[in-house]
């Protein structure tokens, strides 16, 4: 099969995005005396939530002084320094890491992003969001190698994580590995099956949607390596859930297995029992009931 059959779906993988590993911040509000004074109030208790949890995780108090500071400050050059120091301070604030390596994206400077979340990772080898940012600063950067590994850290390190095993095998599908791309999409199908998805909302809460994508891009993949036969009873055996989930793929999954099935023409006991499996017309062969008259 072309290349062109992978188009057929789009896999809807998790979205990466820039975000610290702490308490989302208030949304900014608009510049009037009573706005302001409110905002003041929900940033220190926001910064109050965060310098417990920092507390709570034995980081030095003057590391948490620093980084508060750097939170604080309205110059980039500032932060930077701060953020530093915060870290030389105690090597265990993660949110110091973090936050100079979002700074760094946000400057597009992506290649010093990569290498101060890379230093954290020496500390933080578990840390959902540092793996992110680093994913997002590798792309910045157009380091592919460096994205690899990466994915490669995630998979090593966050075993129970889908996005390791999504990303790893988008890669390897754009390399047209797709042998290779198959286990990492049974991994992270079995995640969205049985896994608790590290208590992360938004994976809890699109679980359906997700497997359904990942059973789509894995039947795919299947018929991209070759492996018809696998391919042909995954989408049997998964067909009812994906069709409550996205009935409109069903007929574009039927018709892609329909015309690979062909392969199998040769072998009339499996070509027909395939066609069983997917509820397709079986062709039937006329007979001639009649015979020939003896002269």
């Amino acid at each position: 099969m072309k290349k062109k059959i992978l188009s057929v779906f789009l896999f809807l993988a998790t979205t990466l995005a820039v975000n610290a590993a702490q308490p989302k911040k208030p949304a900014k509000a608009s510049k009037t005396n009573t706005t302001v004074n409110a905002q003041s109030n929900q940033n220190q208790q926001y910064m109050d939530v965060l310098k417990q949890q920092m507390q709570n995780a034995g980081i030095k108090k003057s590391s948490i002084s620093s980084y508060e500071k750097a939170t604080n400050s309205k110059q980039e050059v500032e932060k930077e320094k701060l953020y530093k120091k915060a870290i030389k301070e105690d090597e265990k604030n993660i949110y110091a890491y973090n936050d100079l390596g979002v700074l760094y994206i946000n400057q597009k400077k992506f290649q010093e992003a990569a290498n101060i979340l890379e230093e954290s990772l020496k500390y933080f080898n578990q840390n959902t969001s540092i793996y992110q940012n680093l994913l997002i600063a590798y792309r910045g950067a157009n380091n592919a190698q460096g994205y690899a590994n990466t994915v490669a850290k995630m998979v090593n390190n966050l075993p129970e994580y889908p996005d390791g095993y999504s990303l790893g095998a988008n890669i390897l599908i754009e390399r047209g590995q797709y042998a290779q791309a198959v286990p990492y999409l049974e991994k992270l199908a079995s995640i969205y099956e049985t896994g608790n998805l590290n208590g992360i909302p938004e994976y809890v809460q699109k679980k359906n949607v997700y497997l359904n994508n990942t059973y789509a891009l894995l039947i795919v993949t299947l018929v991209n390596a070759k492996q018809t036969q696998k391919a042909i009873d995954t989408f049997v055996a998964k067909r009812e859930f994906m069709k409550q989930i996205n009935p409109g793929n069903d007929s574009q999954i039927l018709e892609m297995l329909q015309k690979v099935n062909e392969e199998f023409k040769t072998n009339k006991q499996v070509y027909e029992s395939n066609l069983r499996k997917l509820q397709l017309p079986v062709p039937t062969t006329g007979k001639t009931t009649s015979k020939k008259r003896r002269k």
